[in-house]
């Protein structure tokens, strides 16, 4: 184990800047990277001030957005691996915790003190003990996730252009910057030029698809009823429209929410061969692909960018890839 104190800043230092260092962690992209950034270049120099950011770091508040991407998209020394996001972010990665219980470690527990507490040397040694389980922990998280690391280099040799942010990005955030850049490479798109719109329309009269029908007298008219709905936007939608439009199929209530379709059951348990489950693959981009939609902001570039990605993943898919 290598450990450093505030009073080791330089030998810190000199540890990140020998070359080809790459930090793991878990979470260390949002969290621990911007502070070892911030004591290894001098902006921190006492316990307080290195509390005071971690605890800006955790509240993680909307309006402080441009002082925490400066912390965090800073230029380092080091590459970064985080787990975290690999595994596919909060959501579905859930906590270091819950990994050291699914894994099976001796030792799983919580922080013995309460952050800010002043320490006795018998603490910092208990400290010190919880902070070496959490990177033998990490080790072992690591150790497990290389397939999906050796995934992510290869996307790297394919898209080049990342520079290393394979590695301490999201799955859906790798593909966006993808998409943003493969556009500026087949047009004149520069994302600094990218407008957002006041509102997102959408037009039911145009962009319903005419082929949808339903077969029994309720859901026909309320599906007649929101083809009929005038032109209305986003947030129209969310606030006073979703709630009038209901479809029901069997016992379910499948009401048409913000992000989607979501059945409305109760807890229940159920057992039948009569239960079926269906796969749409890339459900979201192939009705993009139908309609031939784009952002209202992109180029219609976008659109075969989108498409020429899809194949190549159903494809890859296809091919156990």
């Amino acid at each position: 184990f290598f450990s450093f104190t505030v009073d080791q800043i330089t030998e810190l230092k000199s540890f990140l800047d020998a070359g080809d260092i790459t930090l793991v962690g878990y979470n260390n992209f949002n969290f621990d990277d911007p502070i070892l950034a911030s004591l290894i270049d001098g902006s921190l120099s006492t316990s307080n001030e290195i509390y005071d950011l971690a605890c800006f770091l955790i509240e993680n508040r909307d309006e402080d957005r441009a002082r925490l991407n400066q912390l965090r998209y800073r230029d380092r020394s080091w590459i970064c691996h985080d787990l975290l996001q690999v595994l596919g972010g909060p959501r579905a990665g859930g906590t270091l915790k819950q990994h050291q219980i699914r894994m099976g470690m001796n030792n799983v527990q919580d922080l013995p003190f309460k952050p800010g507490s002043d320490l006795t040397t018998d603490e910092q040694e208990k400290i010190l003990r919880y902070c070496k389980n959490d990177v033998l922990a990490t080790e072992l998280l690591y150790k497990e996730t290389l397939p999906k690391i050796t995934v992510r280099k290869q996307v790297q040799t394919q898209y080049p252009y990342l520079k290393n942010t394979v590695f301490r990005r999201s799955d859906a955030a790798i593909a966006e910057a993808v998409m943003a850049d493969e556009l500026r490479r087949r047009s004149s798109f520069v994302k600094r030029d990218l407008v957002k719109p006041d509102k997102f329309y959408f037009d039911p009269a145009c962009d319903i698809d005419s082929t949808i029908c339903f077969q029994d007298d309720v859901n026909s008219k309320v599906f007649e009823r929101l083809k009929s709905t005038p032109k209305f936007d986003a947030s129209q939608w969310k606030d006073e429209l979703s709630s009038q439009f209901r479809f029901i199929i069997g016992q379910h209530v499948i009401p048409l929410t913000q992000g989607g379709l979501h059945t409305i059951v109760l807890p229940r348990i159920l057992k039948s061969e009569a239960i079926l489950e269906f796969d749409a693959s890339s459900y979201y981009p192939s009705i993009l692909r139908k309609i031939g939609r784009h952002p209202e902001a992109l180029l219609k570039t976008w659109i075969s960018i989108l498409n020429e990605m899809t194949d190549k993943r159903l494809a890859a898919k296809k091919g156990g890839n």
